[in-house]
């Protein structure tokens, strides 16, 4: 008889999905909020997040990578904004 090892490693085969919806940015503030998902793949991988839209008024959000904490760059100019910015969490490598 021989004893044969396998080792079976983990397959990112599921997507994560983001659960947050809308934020809202309050005028004079850049804080935003948190940008939450989620991912079924077990073991879970970390998560990282990062803004992936194209259009003009990309430059005035930044977003933490781990954390997923949303702001803007500079406080909205007295008016009060809804959050229409697209935000696509990928995994870890």
């Amino acid at each position: 008889s021989q004893t044969i090892g396998v080792s079976v490693l983990p397959l990112n085969d599921n997507a994560p999905e983001v659960t947050t919806e809308t934020l809202t940015v309050d005028e004079n503030s850049t804080d935003v909020g948190n940008v939450l998902a989620d991912d079924a793949d077990q073991p879970p991988e970390g998560l990282t997040f990062t803004s992936t839209g194209d259009g003009p008024d990309d430059a005035l959000f930044s977003i933490d990578l781990n954390s997923g904490h949303l702001t803007l760059n500079a406080p909205p100019p007295g008016v009060r904004r809804r959050l229409l910015q697209r935000i696509e969490a990928i995994l870890a490598q």
